[in-house]
């Protein structure tokens, strides 16, 4: 082999732009020498021997394979139920849904009853005829005057404001009365 191999690897004496790759015109193919292999002749007559299996050695199932399977069996119950909730669940949600629009109509049909019911014209009627009310005249009328200025405070755009950190206390104790 090693005479194989006599002449060095160079490469391209040509310049090739781009390219490193040996020049492979240069270096000698390399040629096996023929040889014959002599085959083995079959030999005619030869008794095979068989061999039968006995319980010794055939493999066991491992105990790990079992558990495993076992596991799997366990989780595709466990699956299965869960179908069958779904099941149940989704037929619950229809039944729950149809009740809800049966509701939402027998509501509007309340509502329509409850605002035909306040007719505030038959009500000033039957006050003034059947019960026998009257309209306050100017006597009748007092009005009211205190003295002292109402408690609500309006809030100018213009108002000093603390800035962020006042804000921040605001919100925290503001927090602080809901929880109370």
């Amino acid at each position: 082999m090693a005479a194989a191999n006599t002449y060095p690897m160079t490469y391209a004496s040509r310049i090739t732009s781009g390219s490193a790759a040996l020049d492979l015109d240069r270096v000698p193919v390399y040629e096996r020498p023929e040889t014959t292999v002599a085959r083995p002749e079959r030999q005619t007559g030869t008794k095979v021997k068989t061999v039968v299996r006995t319980a010794e050695n055939t493999q066991g199932v491992s105990l790990f394979a079992i558990v495993g399977m076992a596991a799997a069996a366990v989780m595709l119950v466990f699956v299965l139920l869960a179908y069958v909730r779904l099941a149940e669940v989704a037929a619950e949600t229809t039944a729950l849904q149809s009740q809800i629009t049966t509701l939402q109509a027998e509501e509007t049909k309340l509502r329509v009853a409850y605002e035909q019911a306040f007719n505030l014209s038959e009500i000033e009627s039957y006050a003034t005829k059947t019960l026998g009310m009257v309209y306050p005249t100017e006597s009748q009328i007092i009005h009211l005057n205190g003295g002292l200025r109402d408690k609500a405070v309006i809030l100018e755009e213009n108002a000093s404001d603390p800035g962020e950190v006042g804000g921040f206390y605001r919100f925290l104790r503001s927090l602080a009365e809901y929880f109370k």
